[in-house]
């Protein structure tokens, strides 16, 4: 195409080229001959557009000619004419593909190839211009200057402000609004105001198409300009105000319990509350009663057998029944909180509080929910959770304030129950409610004690409509309970069919604690969208488990025993390498708990696990069937087995132990259990020292420091010392271990030791003692000097029998009494010294079985 115009009045020319598309032009080079023709190679299929700089602002200011050539893989040739100077030319192409460059919109802003280039002077290949975020077509019909960024005019660029209504022309032509109008739908909000602070559009008046402009629905009905029909009652909030006069945010505008559009539907009003006391069909049953129980078969235009009528049932779970409800009181029988401040009608009207007036936004202000009228640190509204009353910081007169029993677990109704259950509590935590997008229903999660509790049942109730929440019981350890979750009605702003539609949550913090749920009608977890409730009739078990030790069990000390359930003494084998098994058993109450698999799949057993200590000396390790102390469950019971293999060396490994139990990595679940862990005395299967030493003589010479006498294997020999010389020269013989008697003497009249019996029988660490300081006296003690010092060659010396024995230095017999041949030093070494020895010898480390420490 060649179009003629004025301002082609050149003589020569710059020869220049301009990207496009993020392309640089490298091959379309424009020539001017002296014949005043522009020249380029033109590329097939390519598009051309051609700007002139101003001779009178060269290279800053251009004007698109009005020309556009398409390329055929030739050379292209332009006449130009004019008296100018010099000139100069950029050269614009795009590949875009087209039949009509010319009607085409390469830059998709609503204006054609052709019109920009002479109509509007605007760039046909950038949707904007002059880039000031405002597209070309949106500046032309609004009456901005496309080619203006601001810079010249204020108002002109994408921060201008033309109206003055606070919207800049960017943030306008955003919300289609007109810059130049302050209210561009003429709906009495400003194009700001509706952009920014409300969140409608500008352009539009009406956006839900309600009949109600966003100014009414915003400023005069506080309605929301999104919503046609807040109440959800059929009908439009337009249709409410202007038509009916009816609440557009009350499907009960009267209150009278039947919907707006129904009442209309069938001729009643629905601003005149007293036709709900009428009887239109009747049948003796008032319009409103019939119409709250339509979904059980009742119509308040068709009549119905009033004899049939459920007046005696209470089907809200208020604890009134229907006719109480509607007669006496008039409150909702299908609705257990008419007036909805979250406190239910019978705890209300039980405990002097106007059911029907709603205590949050009206009323006295110790009668709101989150008051505590009778200062016991519970709010009314959790004063209605418990059943207790609001009035009485000690609802039951038991002397314990209501919060301290909710705390403690006791029952605050229950006078017969103020301490605390004596195995401890456990919170248990329930999130329950509608998580749905209907925010419609209400629900009750219970708990029927089966085992363990009895303070009955336990129930929480959602507080709101359409709300889940979480709500914690103090359980007793022991106790397993029932669970259900109990459907108590649907919002009165909501309407059916096919409301109730039955969404809710049921949830357990089950994964500590130790609880544990069984849910084989997978009542559990979150449910969505059924009209038929899932729920009903069904129930899950919940376990809150109490753990006792059977083994080990009890004191050591003060009860042992080392056979059978409860032992608490474990006694290495006569094996060599000796062998310790430990079996060790936890009862789980309540019954089923122990072999119970959880609603996840999980056996119960396998979150309980046992540890035991380490024996230095002795290898240690878990049956197959227990890896890392995991439990096994048989019957009501948590077992486990580990076996200690080799005796160790030391006497220090032997004794008190420790058996630890875990339930959920919770080593407080049940306290530790003491055991103490022996050696068979007369085996010889220790692990180090002399191997034909028995256990008692290995272990008692380790406990009792000594190592210069030695074991004498001749069972019938007596401890003896061969000669005086030290302890090397003592033997001590099993009798030490299995028992003898000590001499009993006395001072005569005369002030020498006499012997006057003997003692009972003295066994293992004590009379291995006295027998050892017995020989030890003999060994170390005694010498062999004759006369003089030793006058009667008893081998004690007179100063010796004169102030310390009490023995008659000069007869070396004095002493024998009822023991006929007993010298002085016999009498003296068994009955003073080794009585002394056993009666002051420390045995608490004495681990051979039998010994000291095990019966």
């Amino acid at each position: 195409m060649r179009l003629a115009h004025p301002s082609w009045l050149l003589a020569a020319a710059f020869i220049a080229a301009c990207p496009l598309h993020a392309q640089v032009q490298n091959s379309e080079v424009i020539t001017v001959a002296s014949d005043k023709f522009l020249r380029w190679y033109g590329h097939a299929n390519r598009t051309y557009f051609i700007q002139i700089s101003d001779p009178n602002d060269h290279l800053r200011k251009w004007t698109w000619a009005p020309v556009i050539e398409t390329g055929n893989n030739s050379n292209i040739s332009h006449e130009v004419g004019g008296t100018a100077n010099n000139g100069f030319f950029r050269l614009w192409f795009s590949d875009e593909p087209t039949n009509d460059p010319d009607g085409d919109d390469f830059d998709y802003d609503g204006l054609t190839n052709l019109s920009e280039v002479t109509t509007h002077q605007t760039n046909p290949l950038m949707w904007d211009t002059d880039n000031d975020g405002l597209s070309d077509t949106w500046e032309i019909t609004h009456g901005l200057d496309p080619n203006d960024d601001g810079s010249i005019n204020p108002d002109n660029g994408a921060d201008g402000d033309p109206d003055g209504d606070g919207l800049v022309n960017l943030m306008e032509s955003w919300y289609y609004a007109d810059p130049n109008l302050v209210d561009t739908d003429g709906d009495g909000l400003n194009d700001y105001d509706e952009a920014f602070v409300h969140g409608t559009w500008p352009d539009v008046a009406d956006i839900d198409g309600d009949g109600l402009n966003d100014y009414d629905e915003i400023i005069t009905y506080n309605t929301d300009p999104w919503i046609g029909d807040m109440d959800d009652d059929t009908l439009t909030d337009g249709e409410e105000v202007l038509t009916h006069s009816t609440n557009p945010k009350e499907m009960d505008t009267d209150g009278d319990w039947m919907w707006d559009d129904w009442e209309l539907a069938n001729n009643l009003d629905p601003t005149n509350a007293a036709d709900g006391l009428l009887d239109a069909d009747g049948d003796t049953l008032a319009n409103k009663l019939e119409f709250v129980f339509m979904d059980k078969g009742y119509d308040p235009v068709v009549a119905n057998n009033a004899a049939e009528f459920p007046w005696t049932e209470d089907p809200d779970g208020d604890d009134l029944n229907t006719q109480i409800e509607f007669v006496t009181h008039q409150t909702h029988p299908r609705q257990p909180d008419t007036d909805g401040d979250s406190m239910n009608d019978g705890w209300e009207l039980a405990n002097g509080f106007n059911a029907k007036l709603n205590n949050r936004v009206s009323g006295p202000a110790n009668h709101h929910p989150d008051a505590d009228l009778d200062g016991d640190g519970l709010t009314n509204a959790e004063e209605e959770q418990y059943a207790t009353k609001p009035n009485n910081a000690d609802s039951d007169g038991d002397g314990v304030d209501d919060k301290t029993e909710i705390t403690q677990g006791s029952n605050p109704n229950d006078p017969d129950d103020k301490n605390p259950p004596p195995n401890g509590t456990v919170p248990a935590s329930f999130t329950f409610g509608d998580q749905s997008g209907s925010h419609s229903e209400k629900y009750r999660v219970q708990l029927t004690p089966l085992e363990g509790d009895t303070q009955g049942v336990r129930f929480r109730t959602n507080r709101e409509y359409g709300e889940t929440e979480e709500r914690t019981f103090r359980l007793p350890k022991g106790a397993k309970y029932k669970i259900e979750l109990l459907h108590i009605g649907t919002s009165p702003k909501h309407r059916g069919p096919p409301s109730p539609d039955y969404d809710y949550t049921l949830e357990v913090n089950d994964t500590a604690n130790c609880i544990t749920v069984v849910d084989p009608d997978a009542i559990m977890g979150v449910h969505n969208e059924s009209y038929s409730y899932h729920a009903y009739g069904k129930h899950a078990t919940l376990f809150v488990p109490l753990f006792e030790w059977v083994t080990p069990k009890g004191s050591p000390v003060s009860a042992p025993n080392n056979a059978g359930d409860g032992q608490n003494e474990f006694t290495y084998d006569q094996a060599s390498p000796g062998v310790l098994t430990m079996n060790l058993k936890v009862l789980v109450k309540p019954t089923g708990t122990a072999a119970s698999t959880d609603r996840y799949g999980k056996k119960f057993w396998d979150r309980c696990i046992f540890k035991l200590p380490a024996i230095v000396g002795s290898t240690f390790i878990w049956d197959n069937a227990n890896p890392g102390g995991k439990s096994n469950a048989v019957g009501e019971h948590l077992n486990a087995k580990a076996t200690y293999t080799t005796l160790p060396d030391q006497n220090s490994s032997f004794g008190l132990k420790q058996a630890e139990f875990e339930c959920d990595s919770d080593n407080t679940s049940l306290p530790k259990g003491d055991f103490e862990v022996f050696y068979m005395g007369m085996e010889k299967n220790h692990a180090g020292g002399d191997p034909t030493h028995r256990n008692w003589f290995h272990y008692y010479r380790l406990n009792e420091g000594g190592t210069g006498y030695d074991y004498e294997p001749v069972a019938a020999t007596r401890s003896h010392s061969l000669s005086a010389g030290g302890d090397s020269s003592i033997r001590i013989a099993d009798e030490a271990y299995l028992g003898d008697q000590y001499l009993v003497t006395t001072i005569n009249g005369a002030g020498f030791l006499v012997a006057t019996g003997a003692s009972g029988t003295n066994k293992y660490y004590a009379n291995f003692i006295g027998v050892l300081q017995h020989e030890r006296f003999h060994a170390n003690g005694q010498t062999n000097a004759g006369p003089p010092t030793d006058r009667d060659s008893d081998r004690l010396s007179n100063d010796f029998e004169t102030t310390i024995s009490h023995t008659d230095p000069d007869l070396p017999f004095s002493a024998q009494g009822v023991f006929p041949g007993f010298a002085d030093r016999e009498i003296w070494a068994g009955g003073p010294v080794e009585r002394d020895a056993i009666q002051t010898a420390n045995t608490d480390q004495d681990w051979a079985n039998p010994g000291t420490n095990s019966k």
